[in-house]
């Protein structure tokens, strides 16, 4: 007669393994936990085009340097060209400022930071613009050329910043849909 396996004797290897299970489980759970603060931590510290745009704007929006278009109450569109910049990025928005300033003119100021307005001057425009001699009014003396940069605002707040980018080959496409979205908003 063979004796029979005690049940005590087979419960041990599965509480070890159900002991394990859970705590690689636990274990995972913090290290998740644990990434996605440094992930957040990162993201807070990285530095980006838009970023140090958003903070110089801000400031500038702080010290008086820039003014919305109207009421802090409604949304708003603030749009900076700079004749340095990249000029198809200029005249892609030049094009898209024109096809949706019926819909942007009551609360949208564009500002051209430049000693002449070669890119407007020449081109047929339907918008007004206020002219600054220098980006260093806006964004301090230590950036260079800016490529046209796009804010959306509300209540004093800015909501998005977008900058026209030449490497993007949409970067028209981009542009026109930005000012389309925006128009609705507005």
């Amino acid at each position: 007669m063979m004796p029979k396996p005690s049940l005590g004797g087979a419960k041990a290897p599965t509480w070890i393994t159900l002991v394990l299970l859970v705590g690689t489980n636990v274990f995972l759970c913090v290290q998740l936990n644990r990434s996605h603060d440094l992930r957040e931590k990162v993201e807070d510290q990285l530095v980006t085009a838009e970023s140090s745009l958003e903070y110089a704007l801000k400031e500038s929006l702080k010290q008086g340097g820039l003014t919305p278009a109207n009421s802090e109450d409604t949304f708003s569109v603030v749009v900076i060209l700079d004749e340095r910049g990249c000029a198809a990025c200029i005249l892609s928005e030049l094009s898209a400022l024109n096809a949706y300033w019926e819909s942007l003119e009551q609360n949208t100021r564009v500002y051209y930071c430049g000693k002449r307005g070669k890119y407007l001057e020449e081109r047929e425009i339907r918008f007004e613009y206020s002219r600054l001699t220098s980006t260093a009014k806006i964004f301090g003396e230590n950036l260079g050329p800016i490529n046209p940069v796009s804010v959306l605002m509300v209540g004093g707040q800015i909501l998005d910043v977008r900058v026209s980018t030449p490497t993007n080959m949409y970067h028209e496409e981009i542009a026109s849909a930005w000012y389309a979205g925006v128009g609705l908003l507005l």
